[in-house]
């Protein structure tokens, strides 16, 4: 064999002592992906720690709950006119708002109704609820407290609104319930209706209204007289004034409320 050919052999050989076998090269990719696996790891746990740091750095916080809607306070700013209810059972003085002067009033056989088209449709009513038409019910009932007050939170079971704010309280002294009744769907004489020989004339009947909030309460009057319902209602309101207009129409519900005596 000359020297150029062991030269050559030599040199082949050289050659695949240093090429690295298919399973070399294959142990040697793992080795790699496993320490970037391990450096990308270390990273990501690095990340974590900086944020929380800063966000303790910063001050930053959770969010908080979102808080109770609170209960209206009476205005001691509002204007207010004497009214003598003498057809409530038993008869009441009270302190409503000034705007029932220039209102269309409408007195019934135990109550008086109240409407404003000038404030966007305000109403306030003040009933003795001798009868009204419960909702899914198709006759007339004459109700205590306990069935009114069920009656009235029907309304959401029953489809035709939404009920919150639902609490116990007094009234003069009185055990009464209080409720914010938000109304999608109408009810003929859910409200009140004072002539039970003709409970269809809208005249005689009042009924539920849709599309509108009723601030309501209603009093316990014992088992000689019907429940006393105290309401005060406006179109809901959906812009973005809705949180004071609506804080207002429940601040003058309860200033009127508290001045209620029952005689």
């Amino acid at each position: 064999m000359s020297s150029t050919e062991h030269d050559l052999r030599d040199l082949l050989a050289d050659r695949s002592a240093a090429t690295p076998s298919a399973p070399d090269r294959l142990a040697q990719v793992r080795r790699r992906v496993r320490r970037r696996h391990v450096w990308v790891a270390v990273a990501a746990a690095t990340a974590i720690l900086v944020i929380a740091a800063a966000g303790v750095t910063l001050g930053v916080k959770p969010p908080k709950a979102t808080p109770a809607t609170p209960q209206p306070k009476p205005s001691p700013t509002a204007k207010l006119i004497r009214f003598q209810a003498n057809r409530l059972s038993p008869p009441a003085t009270v302190q409503l708002p000034e705007w029932i002067a220039f209102a269309k009033r409408s007195s019934f056989f135990g109550g008086y109704s109240f409407d404003q088209p000038s404030l966007g449709y305000r109403a306030i009513r003040l009933l003795s609820v001798d009868h009204m038409y419960p909702l899914g019910g198709a006759r007339m009932t004459q109700p205590g407290y306990a069935a009114l007050v069920a009656d009235w939170k029907a309304i959401q079971s029953h489809g035709h609104g939404i009920v919150s704010d639902l609490a116990n309280t007094a009234v003069d002294g009185r055990p009464a319930t209080t409720m914010t009744v938000r109304t999608y769907r109408a009810a003929d004489g859910f409200v009140y209706c004072p002539d039970p020989r003709n409970p269809a004339n809208p005249d005689r009947c009042d009924p539920l209204i849709d599309g509108s909030t009723y601030h309501v309460v209603i009093v316990d009057q014992g088992t000689t007289e019907p429940p006393t319902l105290l309401l005060e209602s406006a179109p809901t309101d959906f812009t973005a004034n809705a949180p004071s207009s609506n804080a207002s129409v429940a601040s003058e519900f309860a200033t009127w409320l508290a001045t209620i005596r029952f005689h």
